[in-house]
């Protein structure tokens, strides 16, 4: 099997309408860190500092070694630049495998916001209100954007460390929010976010919507991380 996107399977008018017709689905991505911490390194970190934990990797491969990445509401986010710094480690590891995952491009909230577009889905964010957000404490800024109903904490770097206590906080979280309605989870953090996406899933997986955001929503708590965001603050941020 050769990596490739299935452009036809998620896109950002998809992901739109699925939070607006509260219709479950989840949307998870991987990158060059998280290949890193799955298949090994050179370095013994990502570009944010966050360490390559030997079982945080292990629980990474995990993800991928599941059947649910082939579900039809499982949405596998595989980002380009992985796939052209590390296609052929990616590729072994699928071959040896036998992983038949549909990849789709995991860039497509980070593309969305390089045009200005993220306020559309802060749009539809709004009219929800069950919201659980799971970030480190900084991201309380994007209550100007959307109402949260909980916000369940993890550390600003390594929260791999605090997974357990945290991903029980989330899993606790969720289960109050579902009587209201199907719960909206948004992902901000780091690597571990798959490892939780992937746990919530077997346990709420038809019932829950999933989206990593990574550091998509960074700019608009003030944070310029990415060698886009600032350009993105300037022009769609700054002056609004």
């Amino acid at each position: 099997m050769k990596i490739q996107h299935n452009s036809n399977r998620l896109d950002y008018g998809k992901i739109l309408n699925f939070i607006e017709t509260d219709e479950p689905f989840t949307f998870v991505r991987f990158g060059d860190g998280e290949i890193n911490a799955m298949l090994g390194s050179r370095t013994s970190q990502n570009c944010d500092g966050h360490i390559y934990y030997t079982d945080m990797g292990e629980a990474l491969r995990n993800v991928w070694l599941t059947n649910n990445p082939n579900n039809d509401n499982y949405h596998f986010g595989l980002q380009n630049l992985a796939m052209n710094s590390q296609g052929d480690k990616i590729q072994q590891f699928i071959d040896e495998n036998n992983i038949t995952i549909d990849f789709v491009n995991a860039d497509i909230l980070h593309h969305a916001s390089g045009r200005g577009n993220l306020p559309k889905m802060f749009d539809v964010l709004k009219k929800k209100g069950q919201i659980i957000m799971l970030a480190p404490s900084y991201m309380i800024g994007m209550a100007k954007y959307y109402n949260s109903q909980y916000h369940v904490v993890v550390p600003d770097k390594n929260c791999w460390l605090g997974y357990k206590g945290w991903n029980y906080e989330l899993s606790k979280a969720i289960a109050r929010v579902k009587i209201k309605g199907v719960p909206i989870v948004l992902y901000m953090a780091s690597m571990p976010a798959k490892v939780a996406i992937n746990d919530m899933y077997n346990q709420y997986g038809q019932d829950i919507i999933q989206i990593d955001i990574g550091s998509a929503f960074d700019p608009y708590v003030g944070r310029l991380i990415r060698g886009y965001h600032k350009k993105v603050y300037d022009k769609y941020i700054k002056s609004h």
